[in-house]
C-alpha cells in the first residue's frame, strides 16, 4: 500500500509542474490518489482471499499426500496413484476453481522428504489487478505452504458422519438468480446449473476428502474407523434414497440418486440424525474400543414451510382421523398428513356455522372423535431443539445455507439447440420461483443457530457449495487425524 501511495504522490508531483489550472488539478489528483488507495485495498483484499483459498488447497493436498505414504511407504510413481514428487500440477486440472480471481493458473507441487518423514506442499499463483494496474502493478503474487508428517497421518480417532441434504422441490432450480432488463424481461445467463447437480458434486467432494485419508473401510478383519449415512429430505425423510449408517463411504450411486420433490421441513431428518448418533458410540466401541468423533453436515436452500398439527383448545379448528365410513357429522373431503401417514377430516367453526351447528359445544364435537387445534410451521423450533441436544452431546454440526440470494431462479435450459432464435424466450424455461428476503433471513437464522460455533457457511452457488463441503472435509480430517502441521 505504501508503494502504491508513493506512486500516486510521484504522479501528482509531475502534474504540479504545470501551474495552469492548479486548483482543478490538485482536486483531481487528490481524488485520483484517494480512489487509487481504495482500489488498491480492493485488489489486496482479492489477493488475500486467493491466498486463503491456496492455503486450504495446500492443506488438503498435503493431507492426501501424507496418507498415500502412510499406506504405501513410498511416493506415487504415476499421476493415477497420487501426487508425484516435485511435479507441478494446475489447480484447475484438479477441479479446484479460484473463481476468476487469478491470472493464469494456480500451481501445486508436493515434495516428499523421506528423511524427515513429511510431505511439503506449495501452492502459488497471481491475482489480477484492476485499480492498481494504473500504478504499474499488473498482478499480485501469492503462495502458501503446508507440511504434514507421515506418522501423524494415521487415523487417531474414529468418526461418524451424517449428511442431511435438502431435496425439496426448489433444488430443481438453477443455482444463481436471473437478472431482468428495463422491460422486465429475464436476461438469460449461461453460467448456471441445477442445484441438485451441485449438491451431488459437493457431497462427492466430501466423500473424496474422507476416503483419501480413511482408506478402505470394507474389510471387517482390519480396523474400520469411518461410518457415513445420508438423510435426503423434503417435507419428510425420503426413505427411497436414504442411506442408513454404514462402515465406509457413500457411493456415487447413493449420492446421485437424490431427486428434488415437495416442500421443506428439516425437523424429521434432524430428529433422525440425532437418533442415529445416539447409537454410534456403541457401534464404534464394539469395532475399535474407541469413542467416535461425530459430525452432522446439514444443508438447505430455503426456509421450512411444512405445517404441523398442534392441539389448541382455543383454535376453533377440528380434525379427525379417517376418510371412510363418515357419519352424518363429517364434512366432505379429507386431507393427507404426510408426517403420520393418516388421512384426516378437518373443518372449522365457519363450516359448523354454515351447517347448523352454531351452538354445538366443543365437547360434543370432540365426542365425535375430533381434536381441536391448528396447523403451525414448527420445523425451525424442532430442528433447533435437536441441534442443541446434539451439540450438548459433543456432536459437531456443520450447516450450509445454499442459494439464498434474493431473486428469481429459473428451471430448465435457456439454449434451444433446434432453434437458436428461441434462446432468449421465456418459453425456453420450464418454471421459476422467487426467493425473497424474509425466506432468506429465516433460513440463515435457522442454519446459524443450528451450527456449532464457526461452522455455519453461506454458499451462493454450486461452485461455492463445492468449496464449503471441501472445507468441511478438511476440518473433519484435521480432527480425526490430529495433524501437527
Amino acid at each position: 500500500m505504501k508503494t502504491l501511495l508513493n506512486a500516486g504522490t510521484a504522479l501528482a508531483h509531475k502534474f504540479r509542474q504545470d501551474e495552469d489550472g492548479a486548483t482543478a488539478l490538485a482536486f483531481a489528483l487528490g481524488l485520483t490518489v484517494m480512489l487509487g488507495a481504495i482500489g488498491a485495498g480492493m485488489d489486496i483484499s482479492v489477493a488475500n482471499k486467493s491466498k486463503s483459498m491456496a492455503q486450504h488447497l495446500g492443506d488438503s493436498v498435503a493431507l492426501n499426500a501424507a496418507a498415500y505414504i502412510r499406506d504405501h511407504d513410498e511416493p506415487p510413481s504415476s499421476d493415477t496413484e497420487g501426487f508425484m514428487d516435485g511435479k507441478y500440477y494446475n489447480a484447475s486440472d484438479l477441479g479446484y476453481d479460484f473463481g476468476g480471481l487469478v491470472q493464469g493458473d494456480v500451481k501445486i507441487k508436493v515434495v516428499y522428504d523421506m528423511d524427515e518423514g513429511e510431505a511439503v506442499t506449495t501452492v502459488s499463483g497471481a491475482t489480477q489487478t484492476t485499480f492498481t494496474s494504473f500504478f504499474g502493478f499488473e498482478k499480485f503474487d501469492f503462495s502458501s505452504s503446508s507440511t504434514v508428517k507421515f506418522k501423524s497421518s494415521q487415523l487417531q480417532q474414529p468418526a461418524s458422519v451424517i449428511v442431511v441434504a435438502d431435496n425439496s422441490g426448489s433444488m430443481h432450480f438453477h443455482d444463481k438468480p436471473t437478472p431482468f432488463n428495463n422491460s422486465g424481461q429475464p436476461v438469460p445467463r449461461w453460467d448456471t446449473e441445477a442445484r441438485i447437480d451441485g449438491l451431488e458434486s459437493a457431497v462427492g467432494i466430501l466423500v473424496d476428502e474422507l476416503e483419501a485419508v480413511g482408506g478402505d473401510q470394507s474389510n471387517p478383519a482390519k480396523d474400520r474407523y469411518v461410518r457415513m449415512g445420508l438423510l435426503p429430505y423434503s417435507d419428510l425423510v425420503l426413505s427411497a434414497t436414504k442411506v442408513d449408517m454404514k462402515w465406509g463411504y457413500l457411493s456415487d450411486f447413493e449420492i446421485n440418486r437424490m431427486v428434488p420433490t415437495n416442500g421443506t421441513d428439516s425437523s424429521p431428518p434432524m430428529t433422525e440424525a440425532e437418533n442415529w448418533m445416539t447409537n454410534e458410540s456403541n457401534v464404534h466401541d464394539v469395532e475399535t474400543g474407541k469413542a467416535p468423533l461425530r459430525y452432522v453436515v446439514f444443508m438447505t436452500d430455503g426456509q421450512n414451510t411444512t405445517k404441523h398439527w398442534v392441539a389448541d383448545d382455543e383454535a376453533s379448528q377440528f380434525r379427525r382421523q379417517g376418510c371412510f365410513g363418515q357419519n352424518w357429522s363429517d364434512p366432505l373431503g379429507c386431507t393427507y398428513d404426510v408426517h403420520t401417514g393418516y388421512n384426516y377430516v378437518t373443518f372449522d367453526r365457519a363450516w359448523l356455522d354454515r351447517n347448523g351447528y352454531e351452538n354445538t359445544p366443543d365437547s360434543t364435537i370432540e365426542s365425535w372423535g375430533y381434536q381441536e387445534g391448528k396447523y403451525e410451521v414448527l420445523g425451525d423450533s424442532i430442528t433447533l431443539a435437536a441441534c442443541t441436544r446434539m451439540k450438548n452431546q459433543g456432536i459437531r454440526i456443520f450447516t450450509i445455507g445454499f442459494a439464498l440470494d434474493e431473486g428469481r431462479y429459473f428451471e430448465g435450459e435457456w439454449h434451444d439447440d433446434s432453434n437458436p432464435s428461441n434462446d432468449h424466450l421465456r418459453s425456453r424455461v420450464d418454471n421459476y420461483y422467487n426467493q425473497n428476503s424474509t425466506a432468506s433471513t429465516n433460513a440463515s437464522a435457522l442454519m446459524s443457530g443450528c451450527a456449532s460455533p464457526g461452522d455455519f457457511t453461506l454458499a451462493s452457488n454450486n461452485q461455492s457449495l463445492d468449496a464449503a463441503f471441501a472445507n468441511i472435509g478438511l476440518k473433519i480430517k484435521q480432527e480425526v487425524i490430529r495433524l501437527s502441521n
